[in-house]
């Protein structure tokens, strides 16, 4: 399966998706999907799994392309499939940390209780995700839990104040964010220097065609545990069809 679709609710992948509201960004939304999809070239490492308006942390961002690798799934199993958000959060916390040598660490810096992070870290042993080393626990392999890049992007016409500020939260995930607009004149410079200053980019639609002229700040994966959550949902939703 070269391309991945998840815009419904799933209480079994853990995702939760807001109603679909009708209008003009929403159109410009499914255009930039369909545009996407279309000059997507995929390879055996190289696939694409697309989010629309899925609940990430507080926030629901428009649009989030996600570059995978399915070869880092194959060893997939049943404990991998019921992990879950404290699992992706310490998973995190060793992937920064370098590992950890006492679960008490964990327990402090992550304000999760004793019991929580000693089952938690059953879960990952089992999972295959970690390994006990020189009395230290660490990943087995940070590159299964990642992916290779995260692109989300918010869609407005106007209001470039509250899209940036949204723009400015998805960089705590996602490797590029970018605003996605259609105007028809040129872009305000000014407007353009303030998405710049933060590292967003810009896409921009005419004519059904969309023309990046602002490229995003391009920073290393995972940023977060919902960076690893969108990993992890990949994995979910290729075991499960198997």
């Amino acid at each position: 399966m070269k391309i991945l679709e998840f815009s419904n609710t799933d209480t079994n992948l853990d995702l939760i998706s807001r109603p679909i509201t009708v209008g003009k960004e929403n159109n410009l939304v499914n255009s930039n999907i369909d545009y996407q999809k279309s000059i997507f070239k995929s390879t055996n490492n190289h696939n694409l799994a697309i989010f629309k308006e899925i609940k990430i942390g507080n926030t629901f961002p428009d649009i989030v392309f996600v570059d995978f690798n399915p070869e880092n799934y194959e060893n997939w199993n049943s404990i991998r499939q019921s992990l879950s958000r404290n699992e992706y959060r310490i998973i995190y916390f060793l992937y920064a940390n370098n590992g950890c040598e006492q679960l008490a660490d964990v327990v402090k810096l992550l304000n999760l209780d004793w019991k929580t992070v000693a089952t938690s870290f059953e879960k990952l042993y089992d999972a295959k995700l970690i390994v006990r080393k020189d009395s230290i626990w660490k990943l087995k392999n940070q590159k299964t839990v990642t992916c290779k890049n995260i692109q989300a992007i918010e869609a407005k016409y106007y209001n470039w104040d509250r899209v940036l500020q949204q723009s400015i939260l998805n960089k705590s995930f996602a490797s590029e964010s970018y605003i996605l607009s259609s105007v028809k004149k040129d872009f305000n410079p000014d407007v353009l220097q303030k998405f710049q200053n933060f590292g967003i980019g810009i896409y921009l639609e005419k004519d059904n065609q969309f023309k990046q002229i602002s490229k995003a700040e391009n920073a290393k994966l995972p940023i977060n545990y919902n960076s690893i959550f969108f990993n992890e949902l990949i994995g979910k939703a290729l075991y499960s069809n198997r």
